[in-house]
């Protein structure tokens, strides 16, 4: 999603958008994966391995655990793009 969300943005090169808003689709789209199971193919994978073996984990759980880290994560990206206002 990033290099699809980088290149939408650069529009093949002509650089129509600031660094500021190429950087904040990337951000967005990799932090973005922690707050849903089906953000991501991971998450898929992970809720898909854990139904097999019987330690089934819910949407809200995974969310529950997951919120916190992304939560950290995107305050401190969005901490590292304030210089590039």
């Amino acid at each position: 999603m990033s290099i699809l969300f980088t290149s939408v943005l650069n529009d093949g090169g002509l650089s129509l958008y600031s660094p500021l808003a190429i950087y904040s689709a990337i951000i967005g789209s990799n932090i973005g994966a922690f707050f849903s199971p089906i953000g991501a193919l991971a998450g898929v994978m992970l809720m898909k391995i854990l139904k097999d073996k019987g330690a089934g984990l819910s949407a809200l759980s995974f969310i529950r655990y997951c919120a916190p880290v992304a939560t950290v994560s995107l305050v401190v990206s969005v901490l590292v793009l304030i210089p590039i206002l």
